[in-house]
Parts: structure tokens; sequence; C-alpha cells
């Protein structure tokens, strides 16, 4: 999976209920712990920074795994943020979003959330949002979803 590949599947259901900020961008030069490269990539895009309260995921855990990335992923995608009894994605379209987005990394990679169980970190105005940041040794990528 790539950048223009994940665009060309997802930006458009992503956008039906969202405003959406994906970028890939290769590493920061000076490289730091993996709250200092989330930072890095949000602060390159103009948004916050919010230091060490990133939550770091896991990145290897199957979908229904305690602070899977996957799992975490999908669930932010499967319902509407502001109205969760309306479908979003759905399930099945959320774990292959969430896979597509895990799958522009090779391992060992990292991922983290400004998001923990129902609180966030905000890295915008916006009234609801949830940010994810994915890394390897090469590349990072922000994906954000927000309702103003």
């Amino acid at each position: 999976m790539n950048k223009d590949a994940f665009n060309a599947a997802w930006l458009n259901a992503l956008e039906e209920r969202a405003r959406v900020i994906f970028e890939v961008m290769p590493m920061p030069d000076m490289l730091g712990n993996h709250c200092q490269v989330a930072d890095a990539a949000a602060a390159k895009l103009d948004l916050n920074t919010i230091g060490y309260n990133w939550e770091l995921l896991d990145a290897e855990g199957g979908i229904d795994g305690a602070r899977s990335a996957l799992g975490v992923i999908a669930g932010a995608l499967e319902n509407d943020m502001e109205y969760p009894r309306q479908t979003w994605l759905g399930a099945d379209g959320a774990a292959a979003c969430a896979q597509d987005f895990i799958g522009l990394f090779e391992t060992p990679r990292t991922f983290v959330s400004n998001r923990l169980e129902g609180l966030w970190n905000p890295l915008t105005n916006a009234r609801i949002e949830w940010a994810f940041v994915g890394m390897d040794g090469a590349n990072a990528a922000l994906l954000l979803i927000a309702r103003d």
C-alpha cells in the first residue's frame, strides 16, 4: 500500500463523515521517541503538538487485542464519531481501511493515537477528532479525522 493507493481507496469514504488530513512524509532528520516523531509530523502540518500525550498502540496486535493499532483505528472508523449509532465504514470497511493504513509501513513499525478511552489531546480546534501517526524506519504518516 502507498499513499496514492490509500487515498484512492479511502479518502472519499472518510470525507463523507469527517474532515480528513492525511500525509505521508519522510521520517524527521532528528529521530526521537515515538512521541517526538508524532509531534514532528503534526508540526509539519501546522497542527498542535501534544508532547508525551500520544498513546502508544500495539503495532502487531489482532483486531480484538488490547490497544491494538488495527482494532483502535478500525474502531474509530466503524461508526460516525458524532453519532455512534450511525454506521460510517462498517465493521468490514473499517477493518480494511485500518489494515491499509497499517500496511503503509514496514516492520518494525510504531503507531500512536491522540485518544484514549473517549478523551483526546487535541491537534486542532475541532469539536471531535481522532489522529493516528504511523512510522517505520523510512516514513511517518499522520491520519486525522475531525468533525468541526
